[in-house]
Parts: C-alpha cells; sequence; structure tokens
C-alpha cells in the first residue's frame, strides 16, 4: 500500500484519496460538495419552473388566436392550422405540467439535503455524529427493556447498535 495514498478497487474502478483524508473520517470539502449538489438541485429546480411558466404562456397565446367558441370547420381550408393550433397547445400544457413536476422534484431533493439527518462516511465530523447516534441509540434499548415490549424490537435496535459501532470503528481505523 502506498502511503501517501489509499487505493481502493471497487467494480474496475480506482478511487485514490489522501490517507490523511481517511484518518480524518471525512473529506476536507464535505460541506462545500454539499452545498454545489443543493445549489444544483435549485438551479434544476427554477429552470424547470421557468420553461414550465414559458410552455403555459405559450399554449395561453395559442388559445387566444383561436376565435372563442369556434369549432372546426372540416373541410374548409382553416381545419389544418385550427387542428395544428389544438395539437401544439396541448403539447404545451403536457410539457408545462411535466416540467413543474419536475421542479417540485428538485426543489424537494435541495430541501431535503438541507435538513438530512444522515451521516456520511465523507463528513469530517462523522465519528462524532455516529458517538451521539450510538449513545441514543444504547438509551434507546434501555428504555425499551424496561417496558413490556416485542422480542424483535430488541433485536432491532441492537443490529443498529452493532451497526454504529462497525461504523465507528471503520471510520477511526
Amino acid at each position: 500500500m502506498i502511503s501517501s495514498f489509499l487505493i481502493l478497487h471497487l467494480y474496475g474502478c480506482v478511487i485514490v484519496g489522501k490517507e490523511s483524508d481517511k484518518k480524518m473520517g471525512g473529506r476536507a470539502d464535505y460541506e462545500e460538495r454539499k452545498q454545489r449538489r443543493i445549489e444544483r438541485y435549485k438551479a434544476v429546480s427554477q429552470k424547470a419552473k421557468e420553461e414550465s411558466e414559458a410552455r403555459y404562456n405559450s399554449t395561453a397565446n395559442r388559445i387566444l388566436m383561436m376565435t372563442p367558441g369556434q369549432p372546426i370547420l372540416v373541410g374548409h381550408h382553416s381545419e389544418r392550422k385550427a387542428r395544428r393550433l389544438h395539437e401544439q397547445a396541448n403539447n404545451d400544457i403536457r410539457k408545462s405540467i411535466e416540467l413543474s413536476k419536475k421542479s417540485e422534484y428538485y426543489e424537494e431533493r435541495a430541501k431535503n439535503a438541507e435538513n438530512s439527518n444522515v451521516i456520511y462516511n465523507d463528513d469530517p465530523d462523522a465519528i462524532p455524529k455516529l458517538k451521539d447516534k450510538l449513545e441514543r441509540l444504547e438509551n434507546l434499548r434501555e428504555s425499551i427493556k424496561a417496558r413490556e415490549h416485542e422480542t424483535w424490537e430488541l433485536t432491532n435496535i441492537g443490529a443498529n447498535i452493532r451497526e454504529t459501532k462497525l461504523r465507528i470503528k471503520r471510520l477511526e481505523e
């Protein structure tokens, strides 16, 4: 093993990182990367929202071009144009709804990324956070033991405690 680098071979990919990154329990640019991800989600959401509004406004203009209440005159020279206007308006509305849903999806992703309680291994504060989590889980196990409980409750909390201890051990190595 090279002393200044940790090389992992995972699914044919080679990941190279500084040994110091591994020992401190995370990457130094963790917060920066998290903030960039949040900003990227917000930008995608805003772009989709703007495109959705543009499609919606385009539809409104097309509908204004149609004579209100005027049926499509079959066989008339205006039939093709009227059908095309209706089709374009329908497509714009459909696309506007899709883009609106996309905007909401990425807006929700950005909000979740900001308010996330997940502890990532590349977080420099992962070890203290995991130790706090371990303490909460052990307190929860004691409270479960103190009351009447189902056997699966203790089994599940025990598994969570073991997994948290393993993560702490792996990060500290």
